[in-house]
């Protein structure tokens, strides 16, 4: 069966069995045209699987019963402790929220400090350490054409940088624009896109295609990347996204990564990080439709960037939603 089939009959959502896949917790079979094929044992591991986080194990838990690592008694005791243990929090943390709710009536009036200190006192009073403060995540999106015209407007953005370095650098307003110049200004742009992007995106966490769309990139734990780390995830996409902009190979990759992304799958260069979507406002495609158009003009100011300009947009155009 296909995946749109598990997912009706489990109730999970598509990135929840793939995630459970990379886990190795379930092994469908991959087709000849890539395509996975997932039986009836794959249906029911899903089914324990659901069945054992709607009991709060981990996936580490299930991943050792699984395994035979542990057996099922012996995690179920062990929930159960686990379990015992969340009902005295949760008891003790409703009588602070009482506390609070008689004593605090808004957010300037708040000390943090003299409840996370009751919170210790319940502590000793039970003997049981309380909840620790969670390790918030940021979610990874997809919404992939909202990262392709991001990206579209990036590209022209690094278009843009090179016909400013021809025209007020080396004052190239008339030359006819040969083979030769594309390959240059193909060099120029994967060089732009390789140096500028994680400076960006280590700086600012965003970029002008992606700060239009909403879009921020963090790392998993919600911080900025380091340049180094910006820069490896920039390299990835120019190789596995766009294969260096030789031709052949870029259609391949595109439609891979396409592939990717519809099926709700990390792409190779996001491993380590995540997405943030700001909002979804309806100013920002009429925002981005306004900064594409501003850089025509600039791209007609020589006969050089007037040809770039026109190779580029029909290349953006028919790039896949990946990026």
């Amino acid at each position: 069966m296909q995946i749109k089939e598990v997912e009706d009959k489990t109730g999970l959502e598509r990135s929840s069995i793939r995630f459970y896949e990379s886990e190795g917790l379930i092994h469908p079979k991959r087709l000849e045209n890539g395509y996975r094929e997932y039986g009836e044992e794959d249906l029911e591991a899903l089914y324990k699987i659901k069945l054992f986080r709607s009991l709060h194990m981990t996936v580490e838990e299930i991943k050792r019963i699984f395994s035979g690592a542990s057996s099922i008694r012996e995690t179920l005791e062990e929930r159960i402790s686990t379990l015992e243990n969340e009902e005295g929090q949760i008891h003790y943390a409703k009588e602070v929220c009482m506390v609070m709710k008689n004593e605090v009536d808004s957010l300037e009036k708040l000390d943090g400090l003299k409840y996370l200190h009751l919170l210790e006192e319940k502590e000793k009073e039970t003997g049981r350490a309380y909840y620790p403060e969670k390790a918030d995540r940021i979610p990874q999106i997809y919404a992939p054409w909202r990262r392709f015209f991001a990206r579209v407007l990036d590209l022209a953005f690094y278009t843009l940088l090179i016909t400013i370095v021809r025209v007020f650098v080396f004052h190239d307003f008339l030359r006819n624009h040969n083979t030769i110049d594309n390959i240059v200004d193909t060099i120029l742009g994967t060089i732009l896109m390789l140096l500028v992007e994680p400076l960006l995106l280590s700086k600012l966490g965003t970029t002008p295609g992606k700060a239009i769309w909403g879009l921020v990139v963090r790392r998993e734990d919600g911080e900025f990347p380091s340049y180094q780390e910006a820069f490896t995830r920039t390299l990835g996409v120019l190789y596995y996204g766009l294969a260096f902009n030789i031709t052949f190979l870029e259609l391949y990759t595109l439609y891979k990564s396409y592939k990717r992304a519809d099926e709700k799958e990390q792409q190779p260069w996001e491993m380590g990080f995540s997405y943030r979507l700001k909002d979804e406002r309806n100013y920002r495609p009429v925002l981005f439709m306004a900064a594409y158009a501003l850089h025509f003009p600039f791209n007609g100011v020589s006969g050089t960037a007037t040809t770039s300009g026109t190779a580029h947009s029909k290349r953006v155009f028919r790039e896949l939603p990946l990026l």
